[in-house]
């Protein structure tokens, strides 16, 4: 019997510009693939970013999918994919959402020319 990842949006902050919204993310998903696999049918636009310590370290596993297929996967994606996580917050609106998780393990620097991309630092509340 398959089980459902399940993704639930709790303790909401903002609205912040152009009627954002930012959330811890509660989930029944044990590592970062399940929860990729979950997200990724869930909204159209995804980016997911990891960060070990509380420190964003350039490590983007997925650059954007759209309607369930993810067309930018970093070069360890399948190393992210297996790691367990923490937690996870998330912010976004109008069909995009960054999900930032915060995982266990060892998580080395990215090669900051892997996505044309810039993360915006988000800074989340600290527990």
């Amino acid at each position: 019997m398959e089980t459902t990842t399940e993704i639930k949006y709790v303790n909401p902050r903002g609205p912040f510009g152009d009627a954002t919204m930012s959330y811890d993310v509660e989930t029944n998903a044990k590592t970062v693939g399940e929860f990729i696999e979950a997200c990724i049918h869930r909204d159209n636009f995804v980016t997911i970013c990891l960060f070990k310590d509380n420190i964003f370290k350039g490590n983007v596993c997925v650059a954007y999918s759209r309607e369930g297929e993810i067309t930018r996967k970093a070069t360890d994606y399948e190393a992210y994919c297996k790691m367990k996580f923490d937690s996870i917050h998330t912010n976004g609106g109008w069909g995009s959402m960054t999900y930032d998780i915060h995982v266990k393990g060892k998580l080395k620097p990215q090669p900051r020319d892997e996505f044309q991309m810039v993360y915006f630092g988000y800074v989340h509340n600290q527990k």
